[in-house]
């Protein structure tokens, strides 16, 4: 990766896009990310076809993913959604819940908490379709984040799903969201994935 970033300097972008497969190739989580990122956002790299980009693309995401890189966790669990592919979406969702990437971390949260509501909340494109909603599991998610990182856009979903959160089930979401910050936080345990 340094020697990627020594190429990308001098602008040789084939040398960097190069050195960034090596790695990736390797099993550097983060060059695999960045893989992905070089061939979607950056359309670095030939290809014949459309399709053979995003298999790649997918390729080097679920790489990264399961090397435990929750950037690419994040990512993947989007672009399946966007595919329709739910099922594995869902998967990634309920991992980075478990990730230290505050982003992750929100989807998860929101996802978990409101179910399907969340499309009728929020879009219908965002929703990943779980069967029901799991208020305690993902309000407890949000507010352990809100606890960690004081920002307050998981109080705001929280708030958004109020109507649905009972004066019991915001008890439990209490207690449960303190067992979530006792040793290891949250939003800093990367769980070992076995796909």
């Amino acid at each position: 990766m340094a020697l990627s970033s020594a190429y990308a300097i001098k602008g040789d972008s084939a040398s960097d896009l190069k050195w960034v497969e090596r790695a990736a190739e390797n099993g550097h989580a983060f060059a695999q990310y960045w893989m992905a990122v070089m061939l979607s956002e950056q359309e670095r790299g030939f290809y014949w076809t459309e399709a053979g980009r995003q298999r790649d693309v997918l390729k080097w995401l679920k790489a990264s993913a399961v090397s435990g890189y929750p950037k690419a966790m994040y990512k993947l669990a989007v672009t399946l959604r966007a595919q329709g592919r739910l099922e594995e979406a869902r998967y990634w969702v309920e991992v980075m819940g478990k990730t230290d990437y505050y982003d992750a971390v929100l989807e998860s949260g929101v996802q978990l908490m409101m179910g399907p509501d969340v499309g009728d909340i929020f879009s219908p494109t965002i929703s990943y379709q779980f069967e029901k909603p799991r208020p305690v599991e993902g309000a407890a998610l949000l507010l352990a984040l809100h606890r960690q990182t004081g920002k307050d856009a998981p109080l705001e979903m929280i708030e958004a799903y109020q109507e649905h959160l009972t004066p019991e089930i915001m008890a439990e979401v209490e207690t449960r969201s303190k067992e979530l910050l006792v040793d290891t936080p949250v939003i800093y345990y990367l769980p070992k994935f076995g796909i």
